[in-house]
C-alpha cells in the first residue's frame, strides 16, 4: 500500500538540498521532479519491475502531498483550494495506477502536472 507520510522527510530532505532557494523555486524544483519521477514509474511498469514502480508512486505521492501542504489558503483563495483538490485527485489516480499497473494514468497525471508546471513557470517569468 502507499504511504504519504514520506512527505516531512522528503520535505527535510529537499529543504537541506536548496538552502538559499526562493519558496518559488522550491515548488518548480518539485515540479520537475515530480514529472520525472512519474515517468520513471511509468518505466518500471512496463518492465515489470513492481517494486522500482512502488517506489517511485510512492516518492510521486510524497511530491504531491509536499505541493499540497504548501498552499497558501489565505492568499490563493480559490485557486489554492483548485490545487488542492487537483493535488488529492492526482493521489487517488496514483492509487489506482499502482494497484492496476495503468500506464495510462501516470501518463494522465504527468499531463496535469506539466499544464500547472507551465502556468508556474508563467508565473515565475
Amino acid at each position: 500500500m502507499i504511504k504519504t507520510s514520506g512527505a516531512k522527510a522528503y520535505q527535510k530532505q529537499l529543504e537541506r538540498g536548496a538552502e538559499g532557494a526562493k519558496p518559488e523555486e522550491l515548488i518548480g524544483f518539485l515540479f520537475t521532479h515530480l514529472i520525472e519521477t512519474l515517468a520513471k514509474s511509468r518505466q518500471f511498469i512496463a518492465i515489470k519491475n513492481f517494486e522500482g514502480k512502488a517506489n517511485k508512486i510512492n516518492l510521486s505521492v510524497d511530491i504531491l502531498t509536499a505541493l499540497e501542504q504548501s498552499l497558501d489558503h489565505k492568499q490563493g483563495g480559490e485557486l489554492a483550494s483548485n490545487l488542492q483538490a487537483l493535488y488529492q485527485y492526482s493521489i487517488k489516480r496514483l492509487l489506482e495506477a499502482h494497484i492496476n499497473n495503468d500506464i495510462k494514468i501516470i501518463e494522465e497525471v504527468m499531463d496535469l502536472m506539466r499544464e500547472i508546471q507551465e502556468g508556474w513557470q508563467g508565473i515565475l517569468r
